[in-house]
């Protein structure tokens, strides 16, 4: 898998929108990857805190067909697993 080179990476093209989606992203696995002061990647979870800090984090929180999370995938799957005659 090949990785971004910093370079060669050109936002400009983006809506402004999608630039800070990126960035918030970008931030969020900084702090989940940063190394452990053994030198190590951290794989601890991160802690609420700093998730709220992250703008994906919570954002469907308003809908409301997704009130019951477990109804909604047992419906979803149920739609696609269903035989169409």
């Amino acid at each position: 898998m090949k990785t971004a080179n910093p370079t060669i990476l050109d936002l400009s093209t983006l809506p402004e929108q999608a630039r800070q989606e990126l960035t918030d992203f970008y931030q969020f696995l900084k702090k989940k990857y940063r190394p452990s002061k053994t030198g190590q990647r951290a794989a601890a979870a991160i802690p609420p805190q700093e998730l709220a800090d992250v703008g994906f984090v919570g954002m469907w929180k308003d809908r409301t067909d997704m009130k019951d999370a477990a109804g909604w995938v047992r419906e979803q799957r149920a739609s696609v697993w269903s035989r169409h005659e």
